[in-house]
């Protein structure tokens, strides 16, 4: 072998070594989502797999002064071709309006060989605040003056909604002629189908709520019915209503 071809073959070995460089420091694409279905996120990741990206998709909660679908990348990044074509492959994806953040955001900050994507779901709600919403929503719902059903005594039981519960029972006296009355405050809780009070030292009761609605002579109405299914206390097993016209 003369000098002619180890030089072709330093020169071969090279360029050898240059390409599969090149191929190996494919840019990284780190893929955080709020709300975004796992397919989804999958859906995205193979296309943009498929355009050479390094795919990285991430389970660390997104910062909340991010609040939209955004691209976050380096402001030392001179050729934005990557983001642009990123921007494409997204656009093809039915994600129209995608925020181009140069810098860091929050605590997530990148380099010139890899760049952030934000995916967010604008209707997501957290459970743990779907929880607070619906218990929430409940407890206005159910947040009513009731009067009891029962023949012998007369009983009103108010829910209001801070969660305090007040009974109020009125009891005729024969002997006395004279009206007794008893007033005990507690504490309430419901989801969609019961409502739980506790009276402390007088016990607790348990109802079952539902809506009704109709019409009378009066007019149109619509109420709540609560239905005693477990009592723990000294009073009567009274149901309750509430009962509103427009």
């Amino acid at each position: 072998m003369n000098i002619s071809d180890l030089t072709k073959a330093s020169i071969l070995a090279l360029l050898s070594v240059t390409l599969l460089s090149s191929c190996a420091s494919s840019v990284e694409v780190y893929i955080f989502s709020r709300g975004v279905p796992a397919d989804e996120i999958e859906r995205v990741a193979d296309q943009l797999t498929t355009e050479g990206f390094d795919v990285k998709p991430s389970s660390i909660e997104i910062p909340e002064s991010i609040t939209s679908n955004s691209i976050i990348y380096s402001p030392i990044i001179i050729d934005t071709s990557d983001i642009n074509l990123t921007q494409s492959v997204l656009s093809s994806l039915g994600y129209s309006n995608v925020s181009l953040v140069q810098g860091a955001e929050a605590n997530h900050s990148y380099s010139k060989n890899n760049f952030g994507l934000y995916l967010i779901n604008p209707n997501y709600t957290p459970p743990e605040q779907q929880g607070v919403s619906l218990a929430a929503t409940v407890l206005s719902d159910l947040s009513h003056a009731y009067y009891s059903d029962c023949l012998d005594i007369e009983s009103e039981l108010s829910l209001f909604s801070g969660g305090v519960a007040v009974l109020a029972v009125y009891d005729w006296d024969e002997r006395r002629s004279r009206e007794n009355s008893l007033t005990v405050a507690g504490e309430w809780e419901a989801d969609r189908e019961k409502v739980a009070l506790n009276f402390f030292e007088q016990g607790a009761m348990i109802f079952q709520h539902e809506e009704f609605s109709g019409r009378d002579t009066y007019g149109r109405y619509r109420g709540i019915k609560l239905q005693v299914k477990t009592n723990e206390t000294a009073f009567s097993n009274c149901n309750y209503q509430y009962t509103n016209y427009f």
